[in-house]
């Protein structure tokens, strides 16, 4: 069955509620309120429930609401939500290649395209060499003096996934070229180191 999971995660370091799950099953019908608590032996999940007016037979004081019926999309379902609270998304699509321009316009001294599993390319990245450093604004456009984002990562892993590829690219390509240049400077331009 295809689904979606999206996980809030609750900020009270003290609450034994770790995150609230969203599950949206085939893009038809949505389940919220899937807890993820913090137990003596980890991580579970805890589905949507009520509390009974009395335990049942096996002393279950709470009865599901929805449910999975089978122990491997359960087991799938549960995995997926602790994967993704911390921070683990295995639909995440690969970078499979990035490519750097560089030049010199005020803070901006870069352009770079990434490509998303050899299928989709994300253009126009720019490299801007801020008060911090170098960091990374993905495509946006101008409206009205405010900037409007294109297209954007989703999460702050995946937005750490392209920042670093894109950073990385733009170091290497940057040292690559300042080599060309040294090693096509004439002999007499080059610095001499006086001989001790």
């Amino acid at each position: 069955m295809k689904y979606d999971i999206s996980v809030k995660k609750i900020e009270d370091e003290n609450s034994k509620i770790k995150a609230i799950a969203t599950l949206t099953l085939g893009d038809a019908f949505t389940i919220k309120g899937i807890k993820l608590y913090e137990g003596e032996k980890g991580l579970f999940v805890s589905m949507p429930n009520y509390k009974r007016n009395e335990p049942d037979s096996h002393g279950n004081e709470y009865k599901d609401i929805c449910y999975p019926i089978t122990a491997d999309f359960r087991k799938e379902i549960e995995s997926t939500i602790i994967d993704k609270y911390n921070g683990i998304n295995k639909n995440e699509p690969e970078i499979t290649d990035c490519r750097v321009g560089t030049f010199e316009k005020d803070s901006l001294v870069g352009l770079a395209s990434v490509t998303l599993d050899d299928q989709f390319v994300i253009g126009n990245i720019k490299i801007v060499n801020g008060e911090n450093g170098l960091f990374v604004s993905m495509p946006n456009y101008s409206k009205d003096g405010e900037y409007k984002d294109i297209c954007y990562p989703t999460t702050a892993s995946f937005r750490n996934k392209i920042s670093n590829a894109v950073i990385e690219k733009y170091q290497e390509v940057s040292k690559n070229k300042e080599q060309n240049r040294s090693q096509n400077e004439p002999e007499n331009d080059r610095p001499r180191h006086k001989s001790r």
